[in-house]
């Protein structure tokens, strides 16, 4: 699988060419992408964390719980736009 995402919304390319969308904004993929998506979805109601602090800590239990999956992390952020911004976006094209 591939994981691609803009601004707006992420997908997830499987090997035989599905497009899928996530139903809560949750995607993993790999060998312990089962365990960190569990992880995250456990956190989401937490406000008190960012996207990429529960990111992090759910890649962190992956990788106790999986033995393929290590613990060293690359982190990448894609800032999400606003819904005001997006408002003035779309009315800027018309």
């Amino acid at each position: 699988s591939l994981l691609v995402a803009d601004k707006k919304t992420m997908l997830e390319i499987t090997g035989n060419g599905d497009v899928l969308e996530s139903y809560d904004g949750v995607l993993g993929v790999g060998s312990g992408s089962n365990f960190a998506v569990a992880a995250a979805r456990a956190q989401m109601d937490q406000d008190d964390k960012s996207a990429e602090e529960v990111a992090r800590r759910a890649m962190e239990i992956a990788a106790d719980m999986c033995i393929y999956t290590n613990n060293q992390f690359m982190m990448e952020s894609v800032k999400m736009e606003e819904e005001s911004e997006e408002k003035e976006e779309d009315e800027g094209k018309k």
